[in-house]
């Protein structure tokens, strides 16, 4: 009787403690299966190939930590990192942009506020310091750094010709950018005034600095336009300006004046040589663009700077052959503050 009680008990346990697995096993199967499109990007963030940029890191459903990477090939397109002030934006291009320096893919960054020049020239100096000397020394020279309000003016002739892009494309650009820095009132004369002065200027290897002397002065004027091999410039000198209203071109060289007033930004127009971002991209160099407000400037110069250096990168990006250079990553950090800007 004894021996039968102590049977019927443990056979009474044994079929709660299956009807327990049972149990904890459907519940455990119907998780997986609601939560089965949840874990869909592990398999997919395991098959990413090599090399790869770190973007993160994610929890699947269990809490496991999953590294979620972006190929380098797959990184090549447009992004947009949004986020309240304080959610790690600046951050997190900081890291990606360490994360492509460290593997040699090309990238370069443009910081339109503060923090984030600054950060990465950190993390360059902290690469370069766990470099070979050899090769560090070669990294080193590779950098590009453009910081116009720091003590080393950064050249920016616009004058100077640049290599790849027709000379009359280059005046076109820079009038657009010229034109829009000075005024909405720009009238038609005055804009071809300074595209064919910028024409001429070019072609004489001067500078927008020379420009008010070479529209007040007569002779001077007359000297460049009869050595000028371009038919252009001297079919508008020789028969167009001569019929322009004084008012207008008074008004363009008032304009120009204005522009030349700073001299820091007069000694960035009027330097000997130009930023070659053409040659920067072909290379793949790292680059660095600090167009942030500096101490004691001005934001009407920040935007007319900004607004040059941005136009100069325009056009390195696309005065090239088609296939002929690497894919270019360019990281921008708080650019809408130059959505307004000339």
């Amino acid at each position: 009787m004894i021996q039968r009680l102590i049977e019927t008990i443990r056979r009474s346990a044994s079929d709660r403690a299956k009807a327990l697995d049972y149990l904890a096993e459907k519940a455990d199967s119907s998780f997986r299966e609601i939560l089965k499109d949840y874990d869909a990007f592990v398999a997919h963030m395991e098959r990413i190939p090599e090399p790869s940029i770190l973007i993160g890191t994610a929890k699947t459903a269990v809490g496991s930590d999953v590294s979620v990477r972006v190929g380098t090939r797959d990184s090549h397109s447009h992004w947009l990192v949004q986020g309240g002030t304080g959610s790690g934006k600046t951050s997190f291009a900081t890291g990606v942009y360490a994360s492509a320096l460290e593997q040699g893919d090309p990238v370069g960054l443009a910081d339109f506020k503060e923090g984030f020049f600054n950060s990465a020239i950190r993390w360059v100096a902290a690469l370069a310091y766990r470099m070979e000397p050899g090769r560090r020394k070669a990294f080193i020279r590779s950098l590009a750094v453009v910081n116009p309000f720091a003590q080393a003016l950064v050249p920016l002739n616009v004058c100077r010709p640049i290599i790849g892009t027709a000379p009359e494309v280059q005046a076109y650009n820079v009038c657009l950018a010229l034109t829009r820095l000075f005024s909405s009132d720009l009238g038609f004369q005055m804009e071809n005034i300074l595209r064919h002065l910028l024409l001429l200027l070019m072609e004489a290897n001067l500078s927008l600095v020379e420009a008010p002397e070479v529209l007040q002065q007569d002779l001077l004027r007359d000297i460049l336009v009869q050595r000028s091999g371009i038919s252009a410039v001297k079919d508008f000198f020789g028969r167009a300006f001569p019929a322009v209203p004084q008012s207008s071109k008074n008004a363009l060289l008032s304009r120009i004046q204005s522009l030349l007033l700073p001299e820091n930004l007069r000694l960035m127009l009027g330097a000997d040589d130009l930023i070659d971002f053409k040659s920067i991209l072909d290379r793949g160099d790292p680059l660095l663009i600090f167009l942030g407000k500096g101490p004691e400037v001005p934001e009407e110069q920040v935007d007319l700077i900004g607004s040059l250096v941005l136009q100069l990168l325009f056009q390195g990006a696309y005065s090239t052959v088609s296939g002929k250079r690497r894919p270019y990553q360019i990281i921008l950090d708080e650019f809408f503050h130059l959505l307004d800007a000339p």
